[in-house]
């Protein structure tokens, strides 16, 4: 199948790494030749250089045997109009990165249909709601949800105080009985670990947990602490997504938010959308106007300007100076680590987030990748349990001897029906699962679960 992806930027280059390596023929276009030599370097695939607007550029590429096309362009209209160019050539699904939210928002299924977009793309949505993650839960190392947020999934630094420090996973069960509660991997001296239930977790250890959403209250008390409230943010950035962080964060009704700006003209017009958020000018990386709005105490500093140099030495001084949690954005993942390494305790990479959602609505098969754990090889992988596979019937402990627990099942969706399983589920046809993995197991599993 043939996908076609216009714009190589930090999206567009990240989401043809994603698609051709998930077996897709994949053609990118875009104006900046120097761009896609970079990109040709690195990747097997057909680079169109040219305006895509331009429908023989589109033809060169080839959209008439194309079945999806992502307009990834850093113009809402340009991206429309490769929408609607591509719908008149028979592109059946046809993917829009808009960033105007009133664009966005206010038109209907039908009237995108019309202008050519059958989905949009908003990455500030997705990189909000993952920033957000971390303010509904504070203290996690690592944050996903799945399944409309019905379930999440947080990774744990465990400490000697906590009350599963020390002991096996099948006690943690035990010590919360009926409970939706399940260890899925942990990381150790920088290794992922499958765990099993005589499994003991240990101080340094990094464990992934997933749980229902109604069970976070459990989940902070096998922690050893209360939920921490979050009383004050400061957000900095003259981007969209601040602006979308200030709202959300009044809709959550935290008592005191801030948001630093530098573009005063930015903040007058952003301002008639929010309630109660205090607009402040200043440059976020000088430290007096830091001291100034007493960033040292804050729950949360948040970096999110356009400019990674920017956020990092931001957040670093916020932390320098007591703030409890720091989030910074990143478009140089490679760093990433580093950036942690050094203080900040989140560092998020709005492209590999933006990629990885468009990767789930793209996908034609029933297996693909939903998340990479930390720094280690282990995955979070989706597929549907196909018709004629060996594991329909069987129980899950039946199917780890198979394969020798080379996964761990950390959901399945029958139906309305969403549960954490254990080794005594019974897997059917049909069924949706998040499962964990070492990457180099996927082609394993793909078989093993007739997920093609």
């Amino acid at each position: 199948m043939r996908v076609i992806i216009v714009g190589a930027g930090l999206v567009g280059s990240t989401l043809a790494t994603y698609i051709s390596r998930a077996g897709y023929d994949v053609a990118i276009i875009d104006s900046n030749s120097q761009q896609l030599s970079l990109i040709s370097e690195k990747m097997d695939i057909l680079t169109v250089e040219g305006n895509g607007v331009n429908p023989s550029i589109l033809e060169r590429a080839g959209i008439r045997d194309a079945s999806i096309l992502i307009a990834a362009t850093p113009s809402d209209e340009v991206n429309i109009v490769i929408c609607g160019l591509a719908r008149m050539m028979g592109v059946s699904r046809r993917f829009a990165r808009i960033r105007n939210e009133e664009l966005a928002n206010n038109l209907s299924a039908e009237e995108l249909e019309t202008l050519g977009v059958s989905q949009v793309i908003q990455p500030e949505a997705a990189v909000s709601e993952r920033i957000l993650q971390y303010l509904d839960t504070p203290g996690v190392r690592d944050s996903a949800n799945f399944h409309g947020d019905e379930l999440y999934m947080r990774a744990l630094d465990i400490r000697d105080n906590m009350p599963i420090a020390g002991i096996s996973l099948s006690r943690v069960r035990e010590m919360v009985p009926g409970a939706t509660f399940l260890v899925v991997a942990v990381i150790r001296d920088g290794e992922g670990l499958i765990p099993m239930g005589n499994f003991v977790l240990e101080p340094g250890d990094t464990a992934y947990v997933v749980f229902h959403r109604d069970q976070l209250e459990t989940f902070f008390r096998l922690s050893g602490a209360s939920k921490q409230n979050v009383s004050k943010v400061i957000i900095s950035g003259d981007t969209l997504l601040a602006q979308k962080l200030c709202s959300a964060c009044e809709a959550r009704g935290i008592d005191q938010i801030i948001w630093l700006i530098q573009d005063e003209n930015f903040g007058y017009r952003a301002e008639k959308h929010l309630r109660y958020t205090e607009l402040i000018s200043g440059n976020c990386t000088e430290t007096d106007v830091l001291r100034e709005v007493q960033a040292g105490r804050a729950d949360f500093y948040i970096s999110v300007s356009d400019e990674t140099e920017e956020n990092i030495m931001s957040a670093l001084l916020a932390r320098t100076m007591g703030a409890r949690e720091t989030i910074a954005i990143s478009n140089e993942s490679r760093f990433n680590d580093l950036f942690q390494s050094i203080g900040i305790s989140h560092v998020i990479s709005p492209r590999l987030i933006t990629a990885q959602q468009i990767m789930h609505e793209v996908r034609t098969n029933q297996f693909h990748f939903v998340q990479r754990l930390g720094s280690t090889d282990l995955d979070a992988l989706e597929l549907v349990v196909g018709e004629g596979s060996e594991t329909v019937d069987k129980a899950l402990e039946e199917i780890w001897k198979i394969v020798k627990a080379k996964f761990l099942v950390a959901m399945i969706v029958r139906g309305e029906d969403i549960f954490i399983p254990t080794g005594k589920s019974i897997i059917k046809s049909g069924d949706e699962m998040i499962l964990i993995s070492k990457s180099k197991n996927k082609n394993i599993l793909k078989k093993l679960f007739k997920a093609d």
